[in-house]
């Protein structure tokens, strides 16, 4: 069989460019140190990289999911953690002034209602600007100051209040500045007329009493400030020094009671907040309590000197207690079931990313020798056809 030139000639290239072509993988394995750089190096192996890398996927969104949920199960019992040592404080007082012979029970309802303000606080805290005890009401302020206490002309004694109602109409309020005589409109009583609607809000009512005290009232100039406190808590020894504001009691919860939950898993939601009606005004809950209401009944069984209202609130801390640390209790669990998920899903995922690696990643060592190897064979080829076809026209001259 004759073999022409021609034939020998792509023959040669035909190997060199396969040469070539072997050695620009190995370079390209060496430089990315993978074994699978377009789906043609390895069409099953391709598949199972891309099932790996899906399964990763979820795996990590898992894990944000958690991390997210943890932050707000572990800030959650910070601050059930603290509502329930308050109430224990709470309990503490009441027990001690339980007797008939316990005294200053007025700085004892001072502390109450400090508690009761900070419980207040907590009630509405916020967490990344979602208030965390509002259920799905997160932009909803669960625990809205929504009642005013002030007094009307018709029951008006130091301290007294009433609730504005619907049918609220002009009223006078009036303040005790230096302790003078018992008529509103002798000595050092002044009467204010405040003309409030029946639509008026809070804040309104608040900001039409303030603007009648300071057009009225006439404090000397030793004194700092120009306004008075309205409250439950007794006539302010001197006005002057305090500044309006109104005493907001029983608030009503406005949030909801839904479930806010996150995805831990294929399939699998665990819930992670905890609404204001289980926490803190016990509806729906067995021996609930409300714990606002708890305490102002407290507040005023101390400020009235009422041994018996003292004692009846002691039951209900109590279950204000219980209320607060089964829900605590929950959340703990919890915190423990996403820390033992999140876990899981990192010792899973190095799983994962091991198989993947034994798929898709190159050993450097091998890819390297291979290298050398495809350089070598890619050098010979060339050197054999040089050899070949060395040979010219001018040989066969002569």
């Amino acid at each position: 069989m004759r073999v022409s030139t021609k034939q020998m000639h792509n023959v040669v290239n035909g190997f060199i460019a396969k040469n070539s072509k072997m050695l620009l993988k190995a370079q390209e394995r060496v430089a990315t140190r993978k074994l699978i750089n377009r789906p043609s190096d390895d069409p099953a192996g391709i598949g199972r990289v891309l099932d790996y890398r899906k399964t990763m996927s979820s795996i990590d969104q898992y894990l944000r999911n958690i991390t997210i949920a943890k932050t707000r199960v572990d800030f959650t019992v910070t601050n059930l953690g603290e509502v329930d040592d308050l109430l224990h404080d709470a309990r503490d007082l009441a027990v001690t002034h339980s007797s008939s012979e316990a005294t200053d029970r007025e700085t004892a309802a001072q502390q109450i209602g400090d508690i009761y303000d900070r419980i207040l606080d907590i009630a509405n805290t916020k967490l990344g600007g979602d208030y965390l005890f509002a259920g799905h009401k997160t932009g909803t302020r669960p625990f809205p100051l929504n009642e005013v206490t002030t007094g009307a002309e018709s029951t008006l004694s130091g301290g007294e209040y009433f609730t504005i109602s619907s049918s609220s109409t002009d009223y006078y309020v009036w303040y005790d500045i230096d302790n003078g005589s018992t008529d509103p409109n002798v000595g050092g009583r002044t009467a204010i007329e405040v003309d409030i609607a029946s639509g008026d809000t809070p804040a309104q009512v608040a900001a039409k009493t303030a603007n009648a005290i300071d057009a009225l009232a006439d404090f000397s100039a030793s004194q700092s400030g120009s306004r008075v406190t309205i409250s439950s808590g007794g006539i302010p020894t001197d006005a002057a020094d305090n500044d309006t504001e109104f005493f907001f009691h029983s608030p009503t919860y406005s949030g909801d009671n839904k479930r806010t939950s996150v995805i831990a898993g294929s399939g699998m939601t665990v819930r992670v907040n905890a609404h204001g009606n289980e926490v803190f005004t016990g509806s729906g809950v067995t021996n609930g309590a409300d714990i606002f209401s708890v305490l102002r009944d407290l507040k005023e069984g101390l400020e009235n000197d009422d041994t018996t209202a003292i004692v009846n609130q002691v039951d209900e801390l109590t279950n204000a207690i219980n209320q607060v640390e089964r829900v605590m209790s929950k959340q703990s669990a919890t915190f423990q079931r996403l820390e033992s998920t999140e876990g899981h899903w990192k010792e899973f995922k190095e799983n994962i990313e091991d198989m993947l690696s034994s798929t898709e990643d190159a050993d450097l060592a091998l890819a390297i020798v291979e290298l050398q190897t495809q350089q070598t064979a890619y050098e010979a080829s060339l050197s054999a056809a040089a050899n070949m076809f060395r040979q010219s026209l001018l040989d066969f001259l002569g």
